[in-house]
């Protein structure tokens, strides 16, 4: 059954909402799938760290609400990333938390998005790595139906001061557990349903 990987529209407290059933069906599987692929191959570092901190950007201003519409797109991402449905170690403060998102922000999620991974003033020292043998099939499936982080997998984002660690299959794991995490509760989800069945999908305009 570990070969069977885990379609993000079939976890628990999306089917039974529609709208929100339809979103991950069409919007958010399929961007699941090709991550899912890269991690399978070697290299692919900066495109599946990318893609992993786009789908927090998403999730951040779709299926979550943060309570507020007033926020900016970073305060929407770190946000997210602070929460507790971020699967964060149970030993990571609330500083910690702070620390990790900025840094996951600043200089991972914009310099590759918007500079090609060159930040345009000094910062941190970023490294993103990723296991020189991929992840299989059988394991990615292993890792998404984890409750928690495997020894074997590095935390997402690891350092301090100006040096840093990027684990891209920590971040696949902590993002995919994100969504999970989410879909559990039922004040976002009925929230999201709302929103999706009025037909405003994303509640902050860029």
């Amino acid at each position: 059954m570990w070969e069977c990987p885990v379609r993000i529209e079939d976890i628990p407290g999306i089917k039974t909402r529609g709208k929100v059933h339809q979103f991950a069906k069409n919007h958010l599987s399929m961007q699941f799938e090709e991550i899912r692929k890269l991690m399978q191959m070697r290299g692919f570092n900066f495109p599946c760290a990318d893609l992993l901190c786009d789908l927090i950007s998403g999730l951040s201003v779709t299926i979550f609400f943060s309570g507020s519409r007033k926020v900016g797109p970073g305060e929407a991402f770190k946000g997210l990333v602070e929460s507790s449905f971020f699967p964060w170690d149970a030993a990571e403060t609330a500083a910690g938390k702070s620390e990790k998102a900025r840094v996951l922000y600043e200089f991972v999620r914009n310099p590759l998005t918007h500079d090609l991974g060159v930040d345009r003033k000094p910062g941190c020292d970023i490294t993103i790595k990723k296991k020189r043998k991929p992840l299989s099939k059988k394991d990615l499936t292993e890792l998404e139906k984890a409750p928690t982080r495997p020894p074997k997998i590095d935390p997402p984002l690891a350092g301090s001061g100006s040096t840093w660690d990027v684990s891209v299959e920590g971040l696949y794991y902590g993002v995919f557990r994100l969504f999970w995490n989410l879909a559990q509760d039922s004040a976002q989800m009925d929230a999201a349903e709302k929103r999706f069945a009025a037909g405003q999908y994303a509640w902050r305009k860029f």
